[in-house]
């Protein structure tokens, strides 16, 4: 018997499914690198004393903000895809 939580990641996740896989990742990426990056930079000014000007207003910063949305971002939408289809496809089975 499936538990009630697996049923409901199996009904969010068909849903997720039918938007595809690339508009998934696309959006989850970044999202994920947008605001890993910021809250980063965040982390830098309460540890460093760094200004706010001096950390979100540089080219170091939009650097960073690149690097995290456009590399990071698309691995992690990739692999949080490639975990829930792992999970969907073992529940399924299961049920």
């Amino acid at each position: 018997m499936i538990q009630p939580q697996d049923q409901k990641f199996i009904n969010q996740w068909e849903g997720t499914r039918a938007k595809g896989k690339w508009r998934y990742i696309f959006i989850t990426g970044l999202t994920w690198g947008f605001l890993s990056a910021i809250f980063s930079r965040l982390f830098e000014i309460l540890v460093n004393g760094s200004s706010f000007s001096q950390t979100f207003l540089s080219t170091n910063f939009l650097l960073f903000l690149g690097i995290f949305m456009f590399i990071g971002g698309p691995l992690f939408g990739l692999t949080i895809w490639t975990l829930s289809e792992r999970k969907y496809r073992k529940l399924k089975e299961k049920a």
